[in-house]
């Protein structure tokens, strides 16, 4: 079917819900409807705005002042708009692609034309609403009609690009969306610190060329989702829902309720964390001991003997993994309910660790109060407290996953050797901050920690 019957059948439709909305308008208007305070509003409105028009004479020189610190940050508005649709792109489409235009796409209309239309409704709305905003500021301030327009150039065409970046965005990973903001704030915060204006464009380059690369590659849409999203979006309609006192809300179906739910305590991975759980609240006093006495080896022993935090720092560590591997290893010689609950070992060994893996911050908060109070830089600190906590959960996870084994009673190699080589790069780093990237050249190549335990079993 040609375009122009596809925009005929959209064009239908949106009279169609237009007349339904005012519809629904009128009805709740004429619920809330007093002529009385309509009018007495109407004329203290005209009274106000005579009397702001007049008083706003008197400010001149602020909006002069205004307007130059204005022309100063504009070439921050573009990025900054953009930035503000990767915020907006966890929560809305931006494109109001409904159920309707859905079934219209299952159609013979094209979905590519049919978002066409869309962008360009949206895109002309914002554009002439802000144009109406603009020039009644320019009309009711002092501001100069070249101020207006220019901010007006630069905010639309920032504008028309918006709207694509949080439509397509909306279709991407949460941590994508994250990036990019991120991404965009230490841009905008670098070229303000800096002053440079070549910077600020070509880091502003540099992220266009990122966020296009990341809406194509990553761009997978949910069309249902989409649209089960944006019918409540486009009926929610304020005044009507003051006046009921209903509010539409998007199905159930994609929330992050109905997600957890689904993912709930019968499936395996929420299993073995009840499991753990369980378990951890019976071991929890040999847990916190081991906990203390690491952090106060870190603390207290260097204090005394500054150069002993190169031996207390991986002695620490190595009491919490082998303490933390004894109380996952004490877990099968224990009678429990769900000793005959087919498993999967591996799943159920890295679950232990991930209930550890928060514990491990506290080493790494240890390492940089230390290092602080020795008198080291910050960089330093953080490099030292990063590689211990990876090191110790490395350590820990292979220290896992070969008890498995043990409980499994199968044949392996023990790597002792690798762990103890391990802790002398840990000590490395203790000594000399920078040689952090041989730890993790460690970590990548030492592969006989990698174990593949498949096969399900019974505790």
């Amino acid at each position: 079917m040609n375009r122009s019957e596809s925009w005929q059948v959209f064009r239908v439709l949106k009279r169609s819900r237009r007349q339904k909305k005012m519809l629904l308008y009128r009805k709740s208007f004429h619920t809330l409807y007093d002529p009385v305070v309509f009018l007495y509003a109407g004329v203290m409105a005209v009274i106000l705005f005579f009397i702001s028009l007049d008083w706003l004479k008197d400010f001149t020189p602020f909006f002069q002042t205004l307007e130059k610190r204005a022309l100063m940050y504009l070439p921050f508005l573009p990025l900054a708009v953009w930035v503000r649709a990767c915020m907006a792109a966890f929560k809305d489409s931006s494109l109001p692609f409904t159920s309707s235009e859905l079934h219209l796409s299952l159609l013979p209309h094209s979905r590519r034309d049919i978002l066409f239309y869309l962008y360009r409704e949206k895109a002309g709305k914002t554009l002439l609403l802000a144009a109406v905003l603009l020039s009644s500021a320019g009309c009711l301030t002092p501001l100069s009609s070249a101020f207006i327009l220019l901010f007006l150039i630069v905010y639309g065409v920032s504008l028309l690009f918006e709207v694509w970046i949080q439509w397509r965005l909306y279709s991407t990973p949460w941590y994508i969306k994250l990036v990019l903001a991120a991404a965009g704030g230490m841009v905008i915060t670098a070229g303000y610190t800096a002053g440079s204006f070549l910077g600020l464009v070509i880091g502003t380059l540099v992220w266009a060329a990122a966020a296009s690369s990341a809406c194509f590659y990553y761009y997978e849409p949910s069309w249902g989702r989409i649209a089960e999203r944006n019918d409540a979006k486009v009926w929610n309609l304020w005044l009507v829902n003051q006046v009921t006192n209903v509010a539409v809300k998007p199905p159930r179906r994609f929330t992050a309720a109905v997600q957890r739910r689904r993912s709930s305590w019968f499936y395996p991975k929420r299993l073995y964390d009840r499991i753990w759980l369980s378990h951890g609240k019976e071991s929890y006093n040999y847990l916190i001991s081991a906990l203390t006495a690491g952090v106060l080896i870190i603390v207290v022993v260097p204090l005394q003997v500054d150069w002993m935090r190169f031996l207390t720092v991986p002695l620490a560590a190595f009491i919490f993994v082998e303490v933390s591997t004894s109380i996952f290893h004490n877990f099968f010689k224990q009678p429990t309910v769900f000793r005959f609950i087919p498993v999967e070992d591996e799943q159920l060994a890295l679950t232990y660790v991930k209930w550890m893996n928060p514990l491990l911050v506290i080493y790494g908060c240890a390492v940089m109060v230390i290092q602080g109070m020795l008198g080291f830089s910050l960089v330093s600190s953080c490099i030292q407290a990063l590689a211990i906590a990876c090191w110790t959960w490395y350590d820990l996870k292979g220290s896992v996953l070969e008890e498995m084994k043990k409980v499994n009673e199968e044949s392996f190699y023990p790597a002792s050797w690798n762990r103890l080589a391990g802790y002398v790069f840990t000590a490395a780093v203790m000594v000399y901050p920078p040689s952090a990237p041989l730890l993790i050249l460690f970590f990548l190549t030492r592969g006989g920690f990698r174990l593949n335990i498949r096969r399900k079993r019974t505790l």
